[in-house]
């Protein structure tokens, strides 16, 4: 009998992200299929002005549309629910405009799958070059604030890539 591919969601909320949102689809999916899973690419279009919608389903993403802006945790939490709903074995969530590298996804994944961690959160922190001060101090507030209340160690509790 043949073992079953673990089926994963890729939740990527997005924004008024036309101009890249094809091309980050299409780019992470090429990546995807080379997998061990059965990944899926959901686009959570958040209530974006542009075609983000049009060009994410194009690239061959899942797309759900919110009518209204409710900002990145809104779309998030949208794409987790139907994580849960479609009985996904994992989520993991990256962000529409490309900063995110699929490589960097999958590593994750199999960090996961392996029963390495319950939950990884990529750090733009760790190389920060080209980050303001300020958001580079903010983040660090918000990591040690997060730390304070859920225990959850992390360098960048604000990062969009999470497995």
């Amino acid at each position: 009998m043949k073992a079953q591919k673990l089926r994963i969601c890729v939740i990527t909320p997005g924004y008024n992200e036309a101009q890249v949102i094809q091309q980050v689809v299409k780019d992470s999916l090429n990546h995807f299929k080379h997998s061990p899973y059965d990944i899926t690419l959901l686009v959570v279009n958040d209530g974006s002005k542009d075609n983000t919608s049009l060009e994410a389903y194009k690239g061959g993403a899942v797309v759900i549309d919110h009518l209204m802006n409710t900002g990145a945790g809104g779309a998030t939490l949208t794409g987790l629910r139907y994580a849960m709903k479609h009985g996904y074995d994992i989520a993991a969530t990256m962000d529409a405009d490309g900063q995110h590298a699929p490589e960097d996804v999958l590593k994750g994944i199999d960090i996961l799958a392996k029963g390495q961690a319950d939950l990884l959160i990529g750090s733009r922190l760790i190389d920060n070059k080209g980050m303001s001060r300020v958001k580079v101090i903010g983040n660090k507030g918000l990591s040690f604030i997060t730390y304070l209340l859920f225990g959850v160690n992390s360098t960048d509790s604000q990062s969009g890539l999470r497995v």
